[in-house]
């Protein structure tokens, strides 16, 4: 799966009340999801809690919405691959937020481990990861990694014509 497109960011934070008011955040992050967005979540590091699923993922890519990023739980992994939308998060559990987590707010700057999010900046990802491109580097840095795959690709096809690793990283300077 691959991502790439503005954050929409979400903030929220464990909890051990049951409140249906907490999902009225929610309700109004999704109505306010422009098409392409991803949605970026800082769980305020919460361990055990299903933060993404299958509703909220057929809910988005309704609207437009081009994936979603969570610093937390996922569950519906299956459903959500057969409806091919791109979601990283770093664990997957069958606990519904419900009683467990509740929204505190949209489209503030979040933190996530060292990296500060703000909305509009780009979160990019793939089979590797994802990465945050801050939203005034965004056409810079696309420009240098253009730069690095045409380059990359003079290498790869250097190498496929077997020549030596060394030779190469001495013309181009990398490996």
């Amino acid at each position: 799966m691959r991502v790439a497109g503005p954050a929409l960011t979400v903030k929220g934070t464990p909890t051990i009340i049951h409140k249906d008011e907490y999902l009225e955040i929610a309700v109004e992050a999704y109505a306010t999801l422009q098409p392409g967005q991803v949605v970026v979540y800082d769980t305020s590091q919460d361990p055990g809690t299903a933060h993404w699923g299958e509703m909220i993922s057929t809910t988005t890519r309704a609207k437009g919405c081009g994936g979603a990023v969570i610093d937390g739980g996922v569950r519906d992994v299956e459903a959500i691959a057969e409806l091919g939308f791109p979601v990283f998060a770093r664990y997957k559990t069958p606990a519904d937020i419900r009683g467990r987590w509740r929204y505190v707010e949209i489209n503030i700057p979040i933190r996530i481990g060292e990296v500060q999010i703000n909305p509009g900046d780009w979160a990019v990802g793939d089979a590797n990861g994802v990465v945050i491109i801050p939203q005034a580097l965004a056409v810079e840095v696309l420009l240098a990694a253009e730069e690095v795959m045409e380059t990359e690709k003079k290498i790869w096809a250097e190498l496929r014509a077997g020549e030596h690793p060394l030779n190469v990283f001495l013309k181009y300077g990398r490996f």
